[in-house]
């Protein structure tokens, strides 16, 4: 308030005391008064406390057009609270000519009306900042993760630059991840030519068939159970779900540094053998969601699912088996990442990584913990294909949440004398 006037008059009554009637700052008129004066005689005013509402009006009026209104009190907008009936005196208040707008008293006057205003600004500005395309607001995630490449007679340099940064550097380029895809084989494979074999024949002299059988439950000898057609039974084995899982998914665990991570919760469709010995699922289709929301498609004998692992993101998918690395847009593979990029360890030899290990001491690059979880994803499809309905998992404690029935099946009955 830079224009500051003293105003005065000799209607009011006289000031008891160093005080001004009134003062001008800017656009505002500032008052003060005494209580219950008559301006004619100086007298206090009869009729108690609210008696000199009209008194005060009629020397506020006096200020008014003291200062060069010609309308008099009506049209200085004096308001607020004549009296603060605590101690009887006057506030001092502030009067604004209608014809002016003042922000301040339009604010203080609907704090209520504010106070929503705010908050509508405050939840449409954060609204606003989420609904940023990512290219203007970027979000990245730096994984470290390591890669296995079985690369026979290869040199480890040959393995990183041929294999190892081709694929790192196509992962990293294709942002959020929001769909990974695993493709498995259908069917059943006769690995030792026996399908058909399944007449009950004593065991060959050099079989100790009832070691073979271990703790499983007993099953009478015949040629089509044992060697390499055992996995088509689901009491020793668990089809081509299980026996290529481990070539696949623990590449797409990898991919995202899931290496010691599991589903919150799977569920699936499968097709089982109706006749014969083997009783494991010749297709199936799994959907399995993880502890941060990503979906896993695993599946066997549906075409739209490649064979091998793809990773689906915000900016293209790449796909690798293993013998090949493809991507949506050649770019993704091509380019390389910069400096700063996080890089990946590769190595062309399982067991000599093994061997270094037990030298150093230190985890090998695919350690036990790698094998088991990318196992027991596939463990957990069988029981929710056995079961015929979504299942919920704590991949921390490994075991279902609320589910008795499906805590059970983590575990077999043992034949005897076998026990753990």
């Amino acid at each position: 308030m830079n224009n500051r006037k003293v105003i005065k008059t000799p209607k009011a009554p006289k000031a008891i005391g160093p005080y001004s009637i009134a003062v001008q700052a800017d656009n505002l008129i500032f008052t003060a008064g005494q209580l219950g004066l008559d301006p004619q005689n100086g007298e206090f005013v009869d009729g108690g406390i609210e008696a000199p509402r009209s008194r005060r009006t009629d020397h506020r009026g006096s200020d008014c057009r003291q200062r060069g209104s010609s309308r008099g009190a009506g049209d200085c907008d004096v308001r607020g609270p004549p009296f603060d009936r605590r101690d009887g005196s006057h506030r001092v208040e502030g009067i604004r000519r209608d014809s002016e707008m003042n922000l301040t008293d339009f604010a203080l006057r609907n704090r209520t009306l504010i106070v929503v205003l705010t908050l509508g600004a405050l939840y449409a500005g954060f609204q606003s900042f989420n609904s940023l395309p990512r290219l203007e607001d970027p979000e990245f995630t730096i994984k470290e993760a390591l890669v296995i490449t079985p690369y026979p007679g290869a040199t480890p340099y040959e393995v990183e630059e041929e294999v190892s940064d081709e694929l790192e550097r196509a992962v990293q380029k294709l942002g959020k991840i929001k769909r990974i895809e695993v493709g498995l084989p259908q069917g059943h494979t006769d690995f030792a030519r026996t399908f058909g074999e399944e007449a009950l024949v004593p065991p060959p002299p050099n079989l100790d068939y009832e070691f073979w059988v271990g703790p499983a439950p007993w099953w009478p000898y015949c040629k089509a159970r044992v060697h390499m057609n055992w996995r088509w039974n689901m009491d020793f084995g668990g089809g081509q779900l299980m026996d290529w899982i481990g070539h696949h998914l623990d590449i797409a665990h990898w991919g995202m540094g899931w290496d010691t991570n599991g589903p919150a919760e799977i569920e699936g469709t499968g097709r089982f053998p109706t006749s014969g010995i083997y009783n494991s699922p010749t297709e199936y289709y799994l959907k399995a969601k993880y502890t941060d929301g990503t979906p896993m498609i695993i599946a066997g004998g549906h075409n739209e699912i490649w064979g091998g692992t793809k990773w689906i993101g915000e900016y293209g998918w790449i796909w690798v088996n293993r013998a090949d690395l493809k991507a949506s847009k050649d770019e993704i593979i091509e380019t390389p990442l910069p400096d700063n990029a996080a890089r990946l360890e590769a190595s062309d030899d399982h067991m000599g990584n093994f061997f270094d290990c037990v030298r150093s001491r230190k985890d090998p690059i695919c350690h036990v913990g790698v094998g088991h979880r990318s196992a027991s994803i596939c463990h957990l499809g069988a029981i929710t294909l056995r079961l015929g309905r979504k299942v919920q998992f704590d991949p921390d404690q490994e075991e279902f949440v609320n589910d008795e029935a499906a805590n059970r099946m983590r575990t077999r009955a043992m034949r005897e004398p076998w026990c753990v």
